[in-house]
Formats: C-alpha cells, sequence, structure tokens
C-alpha cells in the first residue's frame, strides 16, 4: 500500500493524537522522521494539511526547552481522517512465517507502528521485521565527509560531487546533510531513468514544471530555479546509476 506524504504524516500524529503534552514527535523535525518523508518536503505538506483543516499548529516550548518552537497536532477531523487511514492499512493482506494475516494483527504482535510496519512488507507481501530501520539509511562515523559538505556549502564551487561504490553510505550521507540545511531538496533518480523521468522527478520535489522534459538544456535551467526562490541545497540522488 503506497500512501502520500500527506497520508504518512496524518498517520504519524494520529500515534499522538492524545498526548497532553506535545513532543518533539509534533514539530516538523520529528514529523519528517516519525512519517518517514524528506525534511525539505514537510513544510509544504503541513500547509496542504493545514488548508485542509486536518491539522493546527501553535507556537511552543517543550519541556526543558526556553525558545518557542512551532508544534503540530490533528483536528477532530485529522483524527477521523487518519482513523480511516488507519483501518485501509491495518487491513491490508500480508504473509508473516508463511501465514496469511492482516497488517493490523501482524504489526501488533511484533509492536510496529503502522508506518513502520509497512516498511517492512517485501516485494512478496511478507512482513519482515528485521528490516524495519532498514527504510531510512543510517550514519556511522562519517564526520569528515560531513565536515567536507559543510565546507564545500560555504564555498564558492556550485557543485560537489559525492562517489563510491553501491552500499558505501552515500544516500546516508546525503540523508543526514540535507536535514543540516534549511530549505533543501532531494531528487530522486531510479536506476535507468531517462531525461524526462529526471525531468518528472525535478518537477516533484521543486513543484516547478519543466517546460521541455526532453531537453537537456531546459532541464538543467529547470535545475537552477528553485534557487532563486531560496533553496540552499539540491541534492541528486541516485545519478551514478544512470547514463550520461
Amino acid at each position: 500500500m503506497e500512501l502520500t506524504a500527506a497520508e504518512r504524516v496524518l498517520l504519524h500524529l494520529h500515534g499522538f493524537w492524545n498526548v497532553p503534552e506535545p513532543g518533539r514527535h509534533a514539530t516538523q523535525a520529528g514529523i519528517a522522521e516519525g512519517a518517514r518523508v524528506l525534511r525539505s518536503h514537510v513544510p509544504r505538506t503541513l500547509r496542504s494539511l493545514h488548508d485542509e483543516g486536518l491539522i493546527d499548529s501553535r507556537d511552543t516550548r517543550l519541556r526543558g526547552q526556553t525558545r518557542k518552537i512551532r508544534v503540530y497536532a490533528l483536528t477532530e477531523a485529522g483524527v477521523r481522517r487518519a482513523r480511516q487511514l488507519l483501518t485501509d492499512v491495518d487491513g491490508t493482506r500480508v504473509e508473516v512465517d508463511g501465514r496469511a494475516t492482516t497488517l493490523g494483527d501482524a504489526r501488533k504482535a511484533f509492536g510496529l507502528t503502522p508506518l513502520a510496519a509497512l516498511g517492512t512488507i517485501d516485494a512478496r507481501g511478507r512482513l519482515t521485521p528485521s528490516v524495519t530501520e532498514l527504510e531510512r539509511p543510517s550514519l556511522l562515523g562519517r564526520d569528515e565527509d560531513l565536515a567536507a559538505l559543510r565546507r564545500w556549502l560555504i564555498g564558492s564551487a556550485p557543485v560537489a560531487v559525492v562517489y563510491g561504490s553501491r552500499g558505501m553510505g552515500k544516500t546516508a550521507l546525503g540523508w543526514a546533510f540535507a536535514e543540516a540545511v534549511p530549505k533543501s531538496l532531494w531528487v530522486v533518480i531510479e536506476d535507468g531513468a531517462g531525461l524526462e523521468d529526471f525531468a518528472e522527478s525535478l518537477t516533484s520535489a521543486t513543484g516547478m514544471p519543466v517546460e521541455a522534459p526532453d531537453d537537456p538544456g531546459d532541464v538543467a535551467r529547470a535545475l537552477g530555479r528553485p534557487f532563486a526562490g531560496g533553496t540552499k541545497l539540491l541534492i541528486v540522488d541516485g545519478y551514478g546509476d544512470v547514463a550520461e
């Protein structure tokens, strides 16, 4: 079952709908992590949900903090919508150890949240809890690489290339770096994608259509447009897996 970013946010917030005091889970950073949505996509998603009357926001101080921060919570309409989504998600048929069951029953047995459970379903519909945390890459021992990227960002070079063999943690490094840069965008190129596929991914990430997606020059110009609107960083993930 594929969920939109908005649906993932609703399910994440529903897990805390009756918590009396907001915590990090209700902040943009916490929502990005819990809903497994790119941090750069969260503000736009939250605005859309707010416009639909599904969430509310307020500025408050979290426990132990001195500065106020904006937190988000479901409205009554948002709770109803999230519960409808949860019913659909929990009704998904899956296989656990060769036995057919529902995702709801399986996740409760394993102690998984709905989103974590969805992330463990393989292509054959099998629930594999051992890979719960593999949906989002982890990063260990890359402080020097992060420092190099931070130096690049404040320098004059317009582009930085992170290269390495498959499995070396390039995507994880990008995740960690992007989270520290306000107004960052993430564009994914799937293995075997062509120019028009790249243009479509670019449009999805930036919200700016590419006028001629089959024209390399126009696609290249489209890469620069977000920066005129305040974007500080644009990451292209997967470029090494496609043809020039």
